[in-house]
């Protein structure tokens, strides 16, 4: 009996974890255009004006099967803190949010916020790039170098994952796009699910209720 007790525990804790994880491991940095092309090729946010801050952008990616609030959250280079995410900021389940250094963004069916003041500020030729929460726990930080300022944006590769990062082009079926804030050029790869809370409760009774079943001895 005891044998089968600590087995039991040994499979409550490797649920658990799985069950009750925290979402915002979830929401990670995805794509991020620190250097605007000249001319209308580097009209990241399509207001109809290329402008070399306003233009910037840092995308987010939402990898979990639920809604993510990011109300109070932060983003930051190595230098300071360049834009806090308004109350009521939600990243939708497996989809990308957008902030841009500014303009007017004209990008239909896309989540972006843009700075009303100051600029994102991400030099071209290496910076630091920080997602923090509001209490100002880091959630993600990416370091990269003069790779950046090459007129298009650095991307997750492959596109909706934690994967290594590429230019833009370099994507499968980029087919010469410089960017592609909040949206996928590729679709997302399968994704292995988590199971809910309720999902994991049910599983572990059922498990118990075997296992009990199973004592020697014991009336069923």
């Amino acid at each position: 009996m005891r044998g089968k007790c600590l087995i039991l525990m040994i499979i409550v804790l490797m649920m658990i974890p799985m069950g009750a994880g925290n979402a915002q491991s979830f929401v990670f940095i995805h794509e991020f255009l620190a250097d605007p092309a000249l001319g209308p090729a580097g009209d990241a946010n399509n207001d109809g004006t290329r402008d070399s801050y306003e233009d910037e952008f840092v995308e987010l990616f939402n990898l979990s099967s639920g809604t993510v609030d990011i109300s109070g959250w932060s983003i930051a280079d190595a230098l300071a803190e360049r834009y806090s995410f308004t109350a009521g900021t939600l990243i939708q389940p497996n989809s990308a949010f957008v902030v841009f250094g500014g303009g007017t963004p004209n990008l239909p069916g896309i989540d972006w916020q843009v700075l009303t003041s100051g600029s994102l500020n991400l030099n071209n030729g290496g910076d630091t790039i920080i997602l923090s929460d509001a209490t100002g726990s880091l959630i993600d930080s990416h370091t990269y170098g003069s790779e950046a300022g090459d007129d298009q944006s650095i991307t997750r590769s492959p596109e909706g994952t934690r994967g290594g990062w590429v230019s833009h082009t370099d994507l499968p079926n980029a087919d010469g796009k410089l960017f592609s804030p909040g949206y996928l050029v590729n679709d997302l790869p399968p994704q292995s699910t988590v199971p809910e809370p309720a999902t994991v409760f049910s599983i572990l009774s059922g498990l118990g209720l075997i296992l009990v079943k199973k004592i020697p001895g014991r009336n069923t």
